[in-house]
């Protein structure tokens, strides 16, 4: 004779629980994971000389601890920009700024620190490469709803 306190899986994957003995109360569905609110990521862009923004793939900081006492930790910075087919890590050099526009949701890395005037163009950097993914995405919908006519 079964425990009126046990339970068993059904096939769903949710636990069905006994309430009574010889019978099978109703079934509680647990939540999955797949539920889950994914956080984006914040956009990481590097802001050259010459004003041109350019994404970043990874930004590593690496702090290291001193051989003697009295000396300072070192730190070292690198980058991997995302449009570099090569993929080569670039040192950031100690005069560069590592910013971040929780509005924006963006990290910029620039010679200088960041005044309204380039977050607004940054601002508007962002708003076109947006424009342009979803006209791409709108594209390859489109050739997609097209081969599958064809078949």
């Amino acid at each position: 004779m079964r425990n009126a306190a046990s339970t068993q899986s059904t096939a769903d994957g949710g636990i069905a629980t006994e309430d009574r003995p010889g019978g099978i109360g109703e079934s509680i569905a647990l939540p999955r994971n797949n539920s889950r609110v994914k956080p984006k990521p914040d956009g990481m862009y590097y802001l050259q000389a010459d004003g041109v923004f350019r994404p970043v793939e990874n930004i590593s900081m690496t702090a290291s601890a001193p051989v003697q006492p009295v000396a300072l930790h070192g730190l070292q910075r690198r980058m991997i920009l995302a449009d570099d087919k090569t993929r080569a890590v670039q040192r950031l050099p100690k005069e560069m700024q590592v910013t971040r526009n929780a509005e924006l949701s963006a990290v910029l890395i620039s010679l200088d620190a960041p005044t309204p005037a380039v977050w607004a163009s940054l601002k508007k950097h962002i708003d076109r490469e947006a424009a342009s993914a979803e006209v791409v995405a709108e594209g390859k919908r489109a050739a997609a709803l097209e081969r599958k006519k064809k078949h």
